[in-house]
């Protein structure tokens, strides 16, 4: 799985193409994740073992354009044995 964002800089594609590898997001449990890249607009989440590895990744870049986020809460989720994010409810 890729970081993900805009990829308008060489800057934002670099951090945008890191391959997150399958190991970094094996789960069986929510509690198994952990945020990291956190932002506004969005965050990654990786299994816990993993989050060193990641926590200093710089969170994924925004379209200059796309304007504000509103206020999210994002939490970190397991879905099929893979480290996901979702919205708090």
């Amino acid at each position: 799985m890729t970081w993900g964002g805009w990829t308008g800089t060489p800057e934002c594609r670099a951090a945008a193409e890191s391959t997150i590898p399958a190991e970094d997001l094996s789960c069986t449990l929510d509690a198994d994740c952990e945020l990291v890249g956190i932002t506004s607009c969005g965050a990654n989440s990786v299994a816990r073992s993993a989050r060193g590895r990641w926590q200093n990744h710089p969170p994924a870049c925004g379209h200059p354009a796309a304007g504000a986020c509103p206020p999210i809460e994002f939490i970190a989720t397991c879905r099929h044995g893979c480290c996901n994010v979702g919205i708090a409810r």
